[in-house]
């Protein structure tokens, strides 16, 4: 070769050693056929201009492609974004939305980095018990990259099972198609580390109590009346109302259309949320065309919202019933108002209720409101003035988020009395899952039909039962 010098063979003719003939550190390098046949030839810096050195990487290069190729492997070398990018087109939407985020944290900068693992294909059990060691210690070694936590420094089990599980797609799928050795051993003892945070079913949520709810009903009352009021003609306030030069006013909030537009739709979010029990994921996913309303034989008129098969998180439709009668649909079709004035236009069906505002004006995009409900629930201060964004749960201080009205109008209706199975259908989950996650006093909740009794069995209940003995 013309640009190369000091040409050498070694094993037999199978590797081919050389310097090129214009570098300064006289590294070797090494060329043999490519094995697999997706290229001639494989070239590779060896990185030293030590002969005996270089000799004996480039024979273990040799080596260990072809021992690659004898497991059924394809290619000549794995690396971590080969295996992300090939499988990756086979996750849901859903899925690979929040894969995306785990991937550019954790999994990109540990699996990608030579000092962790040199080559994926060759991926074991340690490398495993280390990247899950590494994984559960990443918030205390990264806490100004996090901007929400329960505990400041610690990972919930929880996300870390999620996230053991989509791991074990790409490395399962991976082994499958040769691009890994072995399938290395996944579980490990989340339990044991102390920067994971272990809480039972009901606690990985934060509920809302009275006097929580206290200022947020009070919010909700102002943002309607003030969003109202405005509508026309904008928020108009006289010079003793405006701070001149020292804080930007309420004019920042109800006469910027972004700004308004996004005040709107946390409220008409979470207050729906309240009122009918939807879920975040269903909330989201709402078009125009489910908001609807009927109307009763006496006149009662009822909102009605429809979870279509593939807006329920568990596939299966249902029509939802506000808790409010009517009013729920007002407030909807004042949200209207607020969606048309923002986009310079009336919503169609296909539309989604609560649109992304960096949405194009000719069209609508889902939203995603748990940034702007985490921000809002943190700036609301409770009469003692703390957040009401945590809720002390055992010396543990847990984030309230959009769900969390969901659990607010299941709680309530608990305590109501409304039949667990009628709530179960109307919120689309099972009893089983009303029983773990919300029904805490079950039997005392019921006491008035545990202690109900039909003709034939009645007795005064100031007098003591019968015993049988």
């Amino acid at each position: 070769m013309g640009s190369d010098k000091n040409g050498t063979y070694v094993l037999g003719n199978e590797i081919y050693m050389y310097q090129l003939a214009d570098s300064k550190k006289g590294n070797w390098y090494c060329r043999f056929k490519d094995p697999t046949k997706s290229v001639r030839y494989v070239r590779k810096s060896l990185k030293t201009s030590d002969q005996g050195l270089a000799t004996s990487r480039a024979i273990d290069l040799y080596n260990d492609i072809q021992t690659r190729v004898r497991l059924g492997s394809t290619r000549i070398a794995t690396g971590w974004d080969d295996i992300y990018r090939t499988f990756y087109d086979e996750l849901n939407p859903n899925t690979a939305h929040k894969v995306d985020d785990i991937n550019e944290r954790h999994w990109r900068v540990w699996f990608n980095d030579p000092d962790n693992i040199k080559d994926v294909f060759k991926i074991t059990d340690e490398h495993m018990k280390s990247y899950w060691k590494w994984r559960c210690d990443f918030w205390i070694n990264n806490p100004k990259n996090r901007h929400a936590a329960p505990v400041q420094g610690m990972q919930s089990l929880t996300t870390l099972e999620k996230e053991k599980s989509y791991l074990k797609f790409f490395l399962s799928r991976a082994f499958h198609r040769k691009m890994i050795g072995q399938m290395p051993m996944i579980d490990y003892q989340f339990r044991k580390n102390p920067n994971v945070l272990v809480r039972d079913g009901k606690g990985k949520r934060g509920r809302f109590d009275e006097k929580s709810m206290k200022p947020i009903r009070a919010w909700w009352k102002y943002t309607r009346r003030m969003l109202n009021e405005t509508r026309e003609n904008g928020l108009v306030l006289t010079d003793k109302d405006i701070e001149w030069g020292k804080k930007r006013d309420l004019r920042s909030v109800f006469n910027n259309s972004r700004n308004r537009y996004s005040r709107a739709s946390l409220y008409a979010i979470t207050i729906t949320s309240a009122n009918t029990g939807l879920r975040s994921y269903e909330l989201v996913r709402l078009r125009w065309k489910d908001i609807t309303y009927f109307d009763d034989e006496d006149g009662t008129r009822f909102s009605v919202i429809n979870v279509r098969q593939e807006v329920a998180k568990t596939k299966r439709s249902r029509d939802a019933i506000a808790r409010d009668y009517h009013l729920t649909y007002d407030r909807l079709m004042e949200f209207r108002l607020e969606w048309a004035k923002f986009f310079k236009r009336e919503p169609e069906g296909e539309d989604f209720v609560f649109a992304n505002p960096l949405s194009p004006k000719d069209q609508s995009k889902q939203g995603k409101p748990h940034q702007s409900v985490r921000n809002w629930l943190l700036s609301l201060k409770d009469e003692d003035g703390n957040t009401v964004y945590y809720q002390d749960r055992d010396g543990i201080p847990t984030p309230r988020t959009l769900y969390s009205f969901r659990s607010l109008y299941i709680t309530e209706a608990l305590k109501r009395g409304v039949e667990p199975y009628t709530l179960a259908r109307a919120v689309g989950t099972s009893l089983e899952m009303l029983e773990k996650h919300y029904d805490y006093n079950k039997n005392l909740q019921f006491r008035n039909d545990i202690t109900q009794h039909r003709v034939g069995m009645d007795f005064d209940p100031s007098k003591e039962p019968k015993k049988f003995d």
